[in-house]
């Protein structure tokens, strides 16, 4: 097992953490007590420290599972808690599933609720208290903030950060926490179908120059990596969760015909190095551009290396770029024209890389850019511009920029020009 120690902090964890929804909640499968602490303890004899809890899960049982599974082993572990949840009041509300109750983060609150999880894990101290799926309203409560250097200064927390999601939402609270408070993790999920929007969580924390550390949860995609569904996947998709048959999974299995990848801005860059790894990350300096999203950084060399290491390392034979492209300010000159060369320049780097990788061999056998038109982005809403197309939002008019034109001769000429 290897171990990382947070930044600033004494606060060292093993890499690979034990979550105790799975075993406390119900929601992935039935488990009788012996059984969670038979789990608890081969997870630790594997040489994992780091156990994570939350008092809404089972209803405070997770807390008490870790009391029982470790009663003479208090210093050899880590524990993570969450507390925010009202599951006094509602956690019968709650039903099977993931299905939110009523949150309580005032400061009488979060102090009896603090204390409520020193009791039933029977310890003096968390190690890491987060609050569980904060709001903005809570990102810019002083007095839920002076809380919790309160309960860290009675010596009844060591550190506090907060625990965000599912992978959708929860974007902007989680980046502007990181902006405006100094927590010491935030914990969301992460994995190779799901980095929207923890990235830009990363992202934020390096342009702000803070040492927020991130704990990485669901990093299977629960299970849809792992070429199944699994309990875990089926109970939190609840009404959602696909019905099929064995003959269905045997279909499912099967060899795909293709892979679509997104492909917008690099995560990071590497440099080699001769560590267990190879490489080492190079964070982005403060100086490195980005377009008109402020998350949008320009790295044509990933639409290279993305495909070719998909089609290495999963044997794929026919490879679609899905999505590609840039968001622009794109107001209209005086003579009516959008000169958005950003744009262009944008797409000729990245078309000039994908060019290279179809020169190589990286079978891509089409692409695909976003998007056509001006439309409704997401979270950004209206405020983000992708398309070749400028859409006037009150009246409707649409007008071709002047990407419209060069993708256009593109197109004609199958050549970047």
């Amino acid at each position: 097992m290897r171990f990382r120690t947070y930044k600033n902090t004494d606060l060292t964890v093993s890499e690979v953490g034990f979550g105790l929804w799975t075993i406390s909640t119900g929601w992935w499968g039935s488990f009788t007590e012996g059984e969670a602490i038979g789990l608890m303890h081969k997870a630790f004899d594997l040489g994992i420290t780091l156990f994570d809890a939350a008092d809404t899960y089972g209803n405070g049982l997770s807390e008490e599972l870790i009391a029982k599974a470790f009663p003479n082993q208090r210093d050899e572990i880590v524990i993570a808690t969450k507390v925010g949840y009202d599951f006094v009041h509602h956690g019968e509300a709650r039903g099977r599933g993931q299905r939110e109750i009523p949150q309580d983060f005032s400061p009488e609150a979060i102090t009896r609720a603090t204390d409520a999880a020193l009791k039933r894990l029977k310890t003096d101290r968390i190690d890491l208290l987060q609050l569980h799926n904060i709001r903005m309203e809570q990102v810019y409560d002083d007095a839920l903030w002076k809380t919790l250097e309160k309960l860290k200064s009675e010596g009844k927390i060591r550190y506090y950060g907060i625990a965000l999601g599912p992978a959708i939402g929860w974007l902007y609270e989680g980046v502007n926490c990181i902006r405006e408070r100094d927590i010491t993790s935030l914990q969301h999920i992460y994995n190779m179908l799901e980095q929207h929007p923890g990235r830009v969580m990363h992202d934020a924390a390096t342009e702000a120059g803070k040492d927020t550390m991130f704990l990485i949860r669901v990093t299977h995609s629960s299970g849809m990596l792992e070429g199944k569904y699994t309990d875990a996947y089926l109970a939190q998709a609840g009404k959602d969760a696909p019905k099929y048959t064995a003959e269905d999974l045997r279909v499912i299995s099967s060899p795909i015909d293709f892979v679509g990848l997104n492909v917008y801005t690099p995560d990071h860059y590497v440099i080699a190095a001769d560590n267990e790894r190879g490489f080492t990350l190079a964070p982005f300096p403060a100086s490195f551009p980005h377009m008109n999203a402020a998350w949008l950084r320009p790295g044509p060399e990933a639409i290279y290396w993305v495909p070719r290491h998909v089609a290495k390392l999963w044997n794929v034979k026919s490879i679609y770029i899905t999505e590609n492209g840039t968001s622009g300010s794109d107001q209209p000159a005086a003579d009516g024209t959008i000169y958005d060369v950003d744009r262009i320049m944008y797409l000729r780097n990245y078309l000039t890389q994908l060019q290279r990788a179809t020169s190589e061999g990286v079978p891509i056998l089409g692409y695909f850019l976003w998007s056509l038109m001006d439309n409704f982005e997401w979270s950004d809403g209206f405020e983000q511009r992708f398309g070749l197309y400028h859409v006037d939002f009150a009246t409707k008019r649409r007008t071709p920029k002047l990407s419209a034109s060069f993708y256009r001769e593109t197109i004609a000429r199958n050549a970047v020009v």
